[in-house]
């Protein structure tokens, strides 16, 4: 799964894209969020993770890898050294990753993370927007795909 997220600088509103794939990388569902207004891109990252893991958990999944962009969020769930600007925030990361038997958090370039990007980005206007692979989007199909080869 890929989370990204997407702040309007003029209202400091938070727009979460994410992507659930299986072990093989095929896209299965996607979709995006409107999350809350933020102070600061970390905790747009977060926001836009906390939303991916209520993704996952809302659809079934029990064992997940989030891939994130955001090297120094991943870097601090992973070491539970969170940066004091989020910490309800990540007391909420934690009480939703300890719901699932297994799950990771690693970092992934910019590159791999498109599909996420442009879903946080095109996707959601007013609260939330879903698809899944029995119903793609034309706008998004190429993307998904491309980021299987990066």
């Amino acid at each position: 799964m890929l989370e990204a997220n997407l702040i309007d600088v003029n209202t400091n509103q938070v727009n979460g894209g994410w992507v659930i794939r299986d072990h093989e990388g095929v896209p299965k569902a996607w979709g995006s969020s409107l999350l809350k207004l933020t102070t600061s891109p970390l905790e747009a990252e977060a926001l836009a993770l906390l939303c991916s893991l209520q993704q996952a958990w809302i659809r079934g999944f029990t064992k997940v890898y989030f891939e994130g962009d955001c090297k120094i969020l991943i870097d601090s769930i992973n070491n539970e050294s969170i940066d004091s600007s989020i910490t309800g925030i990540y007391a909420d990361i934690k009480f939703w990753a300890a719901k699932f038997k297994e799950v990771y958090f690693s970092h992934v370039n910019h590159c791999c993370n498109q599909v996420a990007h442009n879903l946080a980005q095109y996707g959601s206007i007013d609260t939330s927007f879903y698809s899944d692979i029995q119903n793609p989007l034309t706008w998004i199909v190429n993307i998904l795909y491309d980021d299987l080869s990066n």
